[in-house]
């Protein structure tokens, strides 16, 4: 059919005419036609239809006016590459329609191309009933995922409204300490000046008293002259004695301190006021789904790390090794042939995977290449390789019992630590400046640090309280600690305070390991189940209007 659709496939090309011109159209040249040919089945401009009225002057030729009788047109029929051409050929290695510069350019080495005319009389008979119940199934599942989206978005509101309302709660309890401690403040101020306002009025009193005293005298000698010489005597004797005690009880009110009332703020509080950012951190909480279309059983993310900006996941019960880009999306992976139990960098392109498959246990090396996972080399060990940590060029596994410091040829330098089969300690990390290891006994909760040399550190703590069945720890580059607990599911911050990160409600369950990923500053909880719970820590900048 001649006729082509307004609608504009790309972006900044030009409208075409609803219909062009057949005979046009040929040349390349698309005219808006005027006319069309109901015996032809063509469309024609001015010029076009008046050579064809010449020609077939019995023809009824349908202006625009009868627009309405016209062949329907659809919006298909340019190429949605090159959308001044149109489409003429269907390529079936492909699936697709094509324009001779689809076929030129990316179809040269395909087989079966033909003309669209051939394809529709001979090949493929579409089934419009199963393709509109195809769309109809389509629509109902992005309508459930609209509404999805919607319940989301009212949760969310929830959620902001909820946590907005926690926030203007601790301001309200901050508020509510500042005041009382402006109202003890205050009254130790009004008390000191209390003190020292009696203290003044009193003096003020004798002060009078005394004025008052002198003044009396002052009229008694002024009468001296009427008295005889005793009296004047006794007079005069007496306000000399009175003088005196005045003038030395005003000695011992002249030596009263200068009073100054000051208030020195406690600096060290505005100190920490003036280094705060905000009245807490807002944390965000995801759960990402991981599994991939050729696992065959529910995932179980044993060991998560990065590698030149990706995100390796070791996945012990489809044994494999996942890349996720930093939106989490699966983007490729490697099979094994034994189960993973623990993965770790190396350096920026290498990351170790501890692997065991009966009695075969072994670290193997893996590396990125354009975009795909391969195994570089791997070294065997005689025991079995539960943990992995690298640090400065030395390998530290955990056979579940012990731990065992090795080159990175697989030769073993030292045991560092041997806790025996019946105090089974299995779960173990660095610090982040390689001092100590941190080992934590999943029975007792107890952990205890180790030095490299294999010394215990005398200082013995237990969590056992919060975490009861420890299933993960892990060091951030800050050096708080992260904990998991598979019996309460929960994810905690032990180190420098206690805090509850995450717990079932937010979709911890049965954690497996946890990592924080230096590439974005996330938390990452693999577990034994399709998703990873994700924990994020965001901070908002007014001019920043960009999603996290």
């Amino acid at each position: 059919m001649a006729s082509i659709s307004s609608l504009s496939l790309n972006k900044g090309s030009e409208p075409l005419p609803d219909f062009c011109c057949s005979a046009c159209e040929e040349d390349g040249d698309y005219i808006k036609a005027q006319y069309y040919c109901c015996k032809c089945s063509k469309f024609f401009c001015v010029k076009c239809e008046a050579k064809h009225n010449e020609l077939f002057k019995k023809h009824r030729a349908l202006d625009r006016t009868n627009v309405s009788e016209w062949p329907k047109v659809i919006p298909f029929e340019l190429c949605y590459e090159h959308n001044e051409k149109k489409i003429d050929v269907f390529c079936p290695d492909h699936f697709k329609l094509c324009c001779s510069t689809c076929v030129s350019e990316n179809h040269r080495d395909c087989t079966g191309i033909c003309p669209l005319s051939d394809v529709v009389k001979f090949s493929y008979k579409l089934k419009v009933s199963k393709l509109m119940s195809d769309y109809d199934a389509k629509i109902t599942q992005l309508r459930q995922q609209r509404q999805t989206k919607k319940e989301n978005l009212e949760t969310l509101q929830k959620q902001h409204d909820e946590q907005y309302r926690r926030i203007q709660e601790f301001h309200d309890t901050l508020k509510g300490h500042l005041m009382y401690l402006e109202t003890e403040t205050v009254d130790n101020l009004r008390g000191v000046y209390e003190v020292y306002k009696q203290s003044f009025k009193r003096d003020k009193i004798q002060y009078d008293n005394a004025i008052e005293e002198l003044k009396s005298l002052r009229e008694v000698l002024g009468e001296i002259t009427s008295l005889n010489d005793m009296q004047a005597f006794i007079t005069q004797l007496h306000g000399l004695n009175k003088l005196s005690k005045i003038e030395q009880h005003m000695k011992l009110l002249e030596n009263d301190p200068n009073v100054k009332l000051l208030y020195l703020p406690n600096n060290d509080l505005l100190n920490s006021v003036n280094k705060m950012s905000d009245l807490g951190s807002v944390r965000v909480k995801e759960l990402k789904n991981v599994r991939i279309a050729s696992d065959e059983n529910m995932c179980d993310i044993t060991g998560v790390c990065e590698l030149k900006g990706l995100i390796l996941l070791a996945d012990a019960n489809n044994k494999k090794v996942k890349v996720l880009n930093m939106k989490y999306q699966v983007i490729s992976h490697l099979d094994l042939n034994s189960e993973p139990s623990d993965i770790c960098n190396i350096d920026t392109g290498t990351a170790a995977v501890a692997m065991n498959q009966s009695d075969t246990h072994e670290v193997r090396f893996i590396s990125m290449k354009e975009m795909k996972i391969e195994t570089t080399k791997a070294l065997p060990f005689n025991h079995f390789c539960q943990g992995l940590i690298y640090f400065q060029n030395h390998l530290y596994i955990s056979s579940g019992t012990a731990i065992y410091q090795y080159t990175m040829h697989g030769q073993m330098v030292s045991k560092i630590h041997d806790s025996g089969m019946e105090n089974r300690e299995f779960k173990y990390a660095m610090r982040p400046n390689g001092t100590q290891v941190l080992v934590v006994n999943r029975s007792t909760g107890s952990m205890s640090y180790i030095n490299l040399d294999g010394v215990k550190k005398n200082a013995t703590q237990s969590f056992h309280r919060y975490a009861q069945r420890p299933s993960a720890i892990h060091f951030t580059r800050s050096g708080k600690l992260l904990i998991c607990d598979e019996k309460f599911n929960t994810v905690l911050e032990f180190e420098p305070r206690l805090i509850t990160l995450a717990t079932c409600s937010d979709g911890v369950d049965f954690p497996r390991c946890v990592y924080y990923c230096n590439g974005n500053d996330n938390i990452i909880v693999g577990q034994r189940k399709d998703t990873l719970l994700i924990m994020k820590i965001l901070t908002f900048f007014p001019n920043d209007c960009s999603y996290p």
